[in-house]
């Protein structure tokens, strides 16, 4: 994911003077060559949107923040480029984050994300589902939900941003159930929803790891945001 974003930074073809990283400590994970080449003084951005993370230094950071959770508290117009590694999936108010991602950008500054969204995971939230109402005579909801790319689109339309892109690529996961949870919670992924129901017996995840074998393979669809702040007298 952090290897397609860094791509698409290098279509712009341009540099960005200061940048600020969100959800910073997946760094780590990629160089990002090209957004170390595009720009200049870069800013670490950990907790932003919702998990405290690790504050790890990466030599591409001058500088790490803690941010509060989904209060982007960076000047208004102080940043060229602002990237979401991560994470924007599990914002509450992802309208109200957008809209102060736009705000913080300087006129003609670029925005950049990745999130997963419409169709993830959904044979295994379908295989829970199942198991769960067959086992336990109903359900509490163990995958939560995802945006869909065209809303997406709108929400960068509402905040504000010119040129809006939304973008899909599909990633496959493990077919089995163990393998795939084991996964998510080595990715910090585990149910997110505060209101769910208790913890999921032994048989209900036997037989939703078998009905996993006969539904699609898993995948996340991984959508990747665009946007520009708009310059003066520019039509968004």
């Amino acid at each position: 994911v952090l290897a397609a974003l860094d791509e698409r930074l290098a279509l712009a073809q341009r540099r960005f003077p200061q940048a600020a990283i969100m959800e910073a400590q997946h760094l780590h994970h990629h160089a990002m060559p090209h957004l170390r080449a595009q720009t200049q003084t870069r800013i670490g951005l950990v907790g932003c949107a919702g998990e405290a993370g690790s504050k790890a230094a990466s030599p591409l950071l001058g500088e790490t923040r803690f941010m509060p959770t989904e209060r982007l508290s960076l000047a208004p117009q102080s940043q060229n480029l602002i990237v979401a590694l991560w994470g924007l999936h599990i914002v509450n108010d992802l309208p109200g984050l957008l809209w102060q991602i736009a705000r913080a950008l300087k006129p003609d500054g670029m925005f950049l994300a990745a999130l997963p969204g419409g169709e993830s995971l959904r044979s295994l939230r379908l295989a829970l589902l199942q198991a769960e109402i067959a086992c336990a005579g109903g359900a509490g909801a163990r995958v939560h939900p995802f945006a869909d790319i065209l809303q997406l689109g709108d929400l960068l339309t509402r905040a504000g941003f010119a040129r809006p892109v939304a973008d899909c690529a599909r990633l496959k996961l493990p077919a089995d159930a163990r393998a795939l949870v084991a996964q998510l919670r080595q990715w910090g992924e585990t149910n997110c929803l505060l209101r769910r129901g208790g913890m999921l017996g032994r048989t209900s995840f036997a037989r939703a790891a078998a009905l996993l074998q006969q539904e699609e393979p898993p995948q996340l669809e991984v959508h990747y945001l665009s946007g520009w702040s708009p310059k003066d007298g520019q039509l968004r």
